[in-house]
């Protein structure tokens, strides 16, 4: 792995089976898979210009947001120093990432208006949406087909975002790692709801499936 990227939990994810492993931050601009139960390489995925950053997965089907979706029962998401995220297919049936044809990995679409490296990336299977963030943009709300939804700005004193994830009530929650941390909650319009000054560092977070409650860690 590219040694000048720092080793996050948003580097890596997890298939919904637990069967496979994701990892970012290869010298070779792809994201790998590998097999959890062997540590062997599965797949190698290529559709970003530089180093692939961070990685989300859905495990809810969202084949009524993505049309003409054959093999996928889930949506991958990659964030990159190119300051792009890419949207690929991945079906549980045969663990492999696939393309349009359902065969052949290839990004399903790529999400644009970052203007630097994209830290954290998340992907809402229920909404068909893709939240990210970057040190020099807005966080942007796209759908995964594409189409840019929404920019969220964000107070200037929050300027590095460590993690971010979307709520079933399409709330948007980033942590930001200035100073000692900040958590901060967004609408769905782009207003903030709340900020909290934290005393350590959120490493990651979660949301459960209702969205009444966050588990940091």
């Amino acid at each position: 792995m590219d040694p000048t990227l720092s080793s996050l939990p948003s580097s890596y994810a997890v298939s919904p089976d637990g069967k496979v492993l994701f990892c970012a931050g290869f010298w070779d601009s792809s994201f790998k898979s590998f097999a959890v139960d062997t540590g062997k390489q599965v797949q190698a995925m290529f559709g970003h210009r530089d180093l692939v950053t961070c990685i989300s997965i859905t495990d809810v089907a969202i084949s009524l947001h993505v049309p003409h979706t054959r093999l996928a029962d889930g949506i991958i998401v990659t964030g990159s120093r190119d300051a792009t995220v890419c949207v690929w297919d991945w079906s549980g049936k045969i663990q492999r990432v696939t393309g349009i044809d359902g065969k052949h990995a290839s990004a399903r679409s790529v999400l644009t208006g970052h203007v630097g490296q994209v830290e954290c990336v998340h992907v809402s299977g229920e909404q068909g949406t893709v939240v990210s963030a970057s040190r020099t943009s807005p966080i942007l709300l796209h759908r995964v087909t594409g189409e840019l939804i929404r920019k969220i700005k964000v107070p200037p004193q929050f300027m590095i975002p460590s993690s971010i994830l979307i709520t079933k009530r399409c709330e948007i929650v980033a942590h930001y790692a200035d100073q000692s941390g900040y958590l901060a909650v967004f609408s769905a319009n782009g207003d903030i709801m709340i900020t909290q000054e934290l005393q350590e560092q959120v490493l990651s977070m979660i949301c459960d499936r209702e969205g009444n409650f966050l588990i940091t860690g």
